[in-house]
């Protein structure tokens, strides 16, 4: 309609004018797209100042939303890939009686049922997420000195194309690979992978540990009072309000009335769970509670939550012998999430001084986690086992690989360069280091504060011995005269107008020449 509009305009100028408004609707101007509506207000202005027989109909068809709709744009994301796949099909069934090349068959055999052309293979192909760069990480190291890689392959030689994708990429170990990366280590031990955050172990130490924290009628729960609300409340609900804890002590005769509940950080119940516990005994039953196979079931839950793809999933299953085919089938439709804080080698391996686990000692004693961490054998074991990690990858690589932002490594491995600089000028290394962080992203809508203005507040709040009135003086003139508040002016003034290490006065005219 519109190509017939311009063939029935006398002037050949003005029809290719119009039609350029259409180039512009489709390949967009140089500096933003000419969106639809611009389009059709344009084309609409146009076409009312150039009438022809043809004008009436074609204002008409302007006016509906449907009329001259790229083929290609976001809003085609709502068709579902496999309607694109049988309209392919259908393209492919007429025009491979002209060119049958069209209908090569699905390389991948495996696929050609549900997509029996080469094209289909095309169409249908993604590069999974747990994947990524189809580039080993040495080999984008060697390249690039980058570190954003992670796939393993199962065949180094070759290209990697659609077709053997599978023979060439190995999904299970590039998606372990990609989970490993985003996880982060233990809290207190260097190094040591945290436990899954639905763990079994995981989960009891955290209703251990709030449970330690409470007292009722303040005194804390005993070993037998916690077995007791252990195994009648947390093991057969996955949320436990204090209600049901209340009515569970009267119940066993522990209170003669409605005791004082304290401690937890909710009023109304226990913040932590044993959900693994509970949600894995339907499908376990008695295997749950088999001590022999704990190994195996939190492999699961490791598995469980790295590993995203159900059929990999699958397969990591069917390696454990005693799982039947029902047992897999409902275990490959679940999904666990999230990391804890702490490895199973700080809550089930190390000892204290009594000989127990730190599970152990949370389990027999009413000490918290906090409380724990304080006895001395095993703060030893700790330091020497960072102590040994440290000599063996640097400090430097641990801040690598610590979970924390960019931002933070930089400020880390600053105030290592500091260190250093003052073990060389006083000979040794400082006893105690204080570091003090932003805290947040700061007040929305308050405006940051210059230097001259920070180091004005910090003068003011400061003893006269500390800042002496030359220094302050010289703060003064440096505002009044608009200088430039530089790194080492600024450090200048922090310092007091002293030299960091031998406490002795600077000179503020030779900050460029002697400092």
């Amino acid at each position: 309609m519109f190509k017939d509009y311009l063939k029935q305009l006398e002037d050949d100028g003005t029809a290719k004018a119009i039609r350029q408004l259409y180039d512009r609707y489709i390949d967009g101007d140089d500096a933003k797209p000419f969106v639809r509506e611009d389009f059709v207000k344009a084309l609409t202005k146009e076409v009312t100042a150039h009438p022809n027989a043809k004008s009436p109909e074609l204002l008409e068809r302007l006016a509906q939303p449907d009329f001259m709709l790229k083929q290609r744009n976001k809003a085609n994301g709502a068709i579902p890939v496999q309607m694109q796949q049988r309209e392919l099909d259908q393209i492919i069934k007429n025009q491979s009686v002209y060119y049958d090349w069209l209908a090569a068959p699905n390389p991948v055999e495996k696929h050609r049922k549900s997509m029996p052309y080469q094209l289909d293979e095309l169409l249908n192909f993604r590069i999974p997420y747990y994947v990524g760069p189809l580039v080993t990480a040495k080999e984008q190291k060697a390249a690039r000195g980058g570190v954003f890689a992670w796939m393993v392959r199962k065949d180094p030689d070759g290209n990697i194309t659609p077709y053997n994708f599978d023979e060439k990429v190995d999904r299970e170990a590039s998606a372990n690979t990609f989970i490993q990366r985003m996880k982060t280590t233990d809290t207190y031990l260097i190094g040591e992978d945290v436990l899954p955050k639905q763990s079994l172990l995981y989960q009891s130490y955290e209703v251990l540990n709030e449970l330690n924290n409470v007292r009722v009628n303040d005194n804390k729960l005993s070993f037998d009072q916690k077995q007791q609300v252990l195994g009648e409340l947390f093991e057969r609900h996955n949320t436990v309000t204090i209600k049901q804890f209340v009515d569970n002590l009267l119940a066993h005769g522990d209170y003669d009335r409605i005791p004082e509940v304290r401690g937890l950080a909710d009023e109304k119940r226990f913040l932590s769970s044993l959900s693994t516990y509970n949600q894995l005994k339907g499908i376990l039953h008695e295997a749950i509670d088999d001590s022999d196979k704990q190994t195996d079931i939190e492999k699961i839950i490791a598995w469980s939550t790295i590993f995203e793809d159900k059929a990999i999933f699958k397969t990591k299953l069917n390696e454990i012998s005693w799982l039947n085919a029902g047992m897999i089938n409902s275990l490959a439709n679940i999904r666990y999430r999230g990391w804890g804080q702490f490895s199973h080698k700080l809550l089930n391996e190390l000892t204290l001084s009594t000989g127990r686990t730190v599970f152990e000692e949370l389990l027999i004693s009413s000490h918290n986690l906090m409380q724990i961490l304080t006895d001395e054998v095993l703060k030893q074991k700790i330091a020497e086992l960072n102590a040994h990690e440290l000599k063996a990858s640097g400090i430097y690589a641990a801040i690598d690989d610590a979970y924390t932002s960019p931002s933070n490594k930089k400020a880390l491995r600053q105030v290592l360069s500091v260190i250093d600089d003052i073990t060389n000028a006083a000979g040794q290394a400082p006893n105690w280091l204080y570091i003090e962080t932003a805290d947040g992203d700061g007040v929305p809508g308050k405006r940051t504060n210059s230097r001259q203005r920070k180091i004005q507040e910090i003068y003011a709040n400061a003893a006269q011995e500390l800042i002496t009135g030359s220094v302050r003086g010289e703060l003064e003139d440096k505002i009044a005269s608009r200088a430039d508040f530089t790194d080492r002016l600024v450090l200048y003034f922090m310092q007091g107008g002293r030299d960091i290490y031998t406490g002795e006065p600077l000179n503020i005219d030779n900050l460029s020449s002697g400092w």
